[in-house]
């Protein structure tokens, strides 16, 4: 038996989707900082400083990749060209 979870977004001076991860390896570093970590859980909450951070680092085509999927981030760049 499945449980469906509403993953509807709820918005404030950030957005999450009240889900926890314990997959620390597909988190990048970039976005660690941003999120609480908890009995060996980040929260993925989305806070602006995060999303300006990870836009800027974008728009300089920097690999800011997870380590359980290196160099993921620059195949995304090459597929938008």
């Amino acid at each position: 038996m499945s449980s469906k979870k509403n993953f509807e977004f709820q918005f404030s001076d950030k957005f999450f989707d009240g889900t926890k991860s314990s997959s620390i390896n597909q988190i990048p570093e970039i976005c660690k900082k941003y999120m609480k970590y908890e009995n060996n859980h980040y929260e993925l909450i989305w806070e602006e400083k995060m999303i300006k951070e990870l836009m800027a680092s974008a728009c300089m085509s920097v690999d800011f990749s997870c380590k359980d999927y290196l160099h993921s981030v620059p195949m995304f760049y090459k597929a938008l060209k």
